[in-house]
């Protein structure tokens, strides 16, 4: 077995497909139990970024997620829309305002909307006090992005202290690393080898694990993406766990991105480098109203 390194398995909780079914929830309401065992047969940590607008819809799911998988939340914005009516700074505003209602403290981490993030939007995160943001900006050139290399290990880029740990990147092909890509490009056995980074940050949907009402509405090319797993759902479920058993075996930790924060901090004080960011904060949930 290898030395053991960092990986942080993220999940974007919002809408089913977002981009093209903003209003299709299907898996929530039909397969989150099936997704709580998943995980749990998996024993992995999660960080969940889940949307303002999941937090006031599902509520009794969150709620669910929390007690029975080992996981942090973060934010993902509030509707989770690039051509949303409201300006990017009332969306990370308006969502951190939903996040402290339910959880009962302010978010520590922030993914936006497909995985971008503009300059205006980190000063607003600092300014609220975020100690980090998650972002795939290499991957969406029209937008200002924050990192412009393909991810390193042991390299972060800081803007006015705060924290990116970005999506692990590919050298070869370019991409984000996702559980959909991951199947698609059937990376399953080489993340290693196409994503040589530490933390390695994997990233995914529910709709990249489960069928969904929504597949209907995706555009041709994303049908064809797709299409593997809509048919053959269940053995993507077993494919997800040998990913899982893959990444163990090559010397991998699950630990949430808080978790790796702190085993940061604590190794660069230990080399006297010191990186300097707010404390962390015991993760609760509120009861329901």
């Amino acid at each position: 077995m290898k030395a053991e390194k960092n990986c942080c398995l993220t999940l974007d909780l919002e809408s089913d497909h977002g981009l093209y079914a903003q209003d299709d929830y299907s898996i929530v309401k039909n397969n989150i139990n099936e997704f709580i065992e998943l995980m749990r047969l998996s024993n992995v940590k999660l960080t969940i970024f889940v949307t303002g607008l999941f937090l006031e819809k599902f509520p009794a799911t969150v709620s669910k997620l929390h007690n029975n998988l080992k996981c942090e939340f973060a934010l993902h914005s509030y509707y989770h829309r690039t051509n949303s009516k409201i300006s990017a700074e009332e969306e990370i505003v308006f969502s951190y305002k939903k996040f402290i209602d339910f959880f009962g403290h302010p978010p520590l981490g922030y993914r936006g909307p497909y995985g971008k993030i503009s300059a205006d939007e980190i000063k607003i995160l600092k300014d609220l006090g975020f100690v980090y943001h998650s972002a795939a900006g290499w991957f969406y050139p029209q937008r200002q992005r924050v990192s412009l290399y393909p991810q390193k290990k042991g390299i972060y880029t800081y803007q006015n202290n705060l924290i990116e740990i970005p999506v692990s990147r590919s050298y070869f092909i370019g991409v984000p690393l996702g559980i959909g890509y991951v199947n698609f490009f059937n990376l399953r056995s080489n993340l290693d080898i196409f994503y040589p980074s530490d933390p390695l940050v994997l990233y995914f949907h529910l709709h990249d694990l489960f069928k969904t009402a929504a597949f209907k509405k995706l555009p041709l090319l994303w049908k064809l993406f797709y299409f593997n797993k809509e048919y053959y759902c269940a053995n993507l479920h077993k494919e997800f766990i040998r990913l899982i058993t893959n990444l163990r075996n090559k010397g991998y930790k699950f630990l949430t991105i808080q978790e790796h924060l702190v085993c940061e901090k604590s190794a660069k004080n230990n080399t006297g480098t010191g990186m300097e960011y707010g404390e962390t904060q015991k993760m609760t949930v509120v009861a329901e109203r």
